[in-house]
């Protein structure tokens, strides 16, 4: 990534700094960062839930065919897991689709 180019990456510490890394190796990855994530309500038979999603890393790969960001993006799925699981083991959301 040239030092010449700004990049204004509006998230939590640990997915700015996996941004960052899969920036430097694809600085065109950018729409595809897993930095987002939604979170909206949903009415359903039981009532209305709160649902959270957020895309899966893995896409990064897929898309751009860069096989050098298959380690960022298993990171990046580890630390959305967890935080969605967390979410899910307090009884506040549904697991990710």
């Amino acid at each position: 990534m040239s030092t010449a180019e700004t990049f204004s990456i509006n998230s939590a510490n640990a997915a700015a700094r996996l941004a960052h890394r899969a920036l430097g190796v694809d600085r065109q990855v950018g729409l595809l960062l897993p930095c987002n994530v939604v979170v909206r309500a949903e009415v359903t038979p039981d009532g209305e839930q709160t649902v959270v999603e957020a895309i899966d890393p893995a896409t990064m790969v897929t898309v751009t065919g860069e096989q050098a960001l298959a380690p960022v993006a298993a990171e990046a799925a580890r630390l959305l897991r967890a935080a969605l699981d967390t979410l899910t083991h307090a009884g506040r959301s549904t697991p990710a689709r």
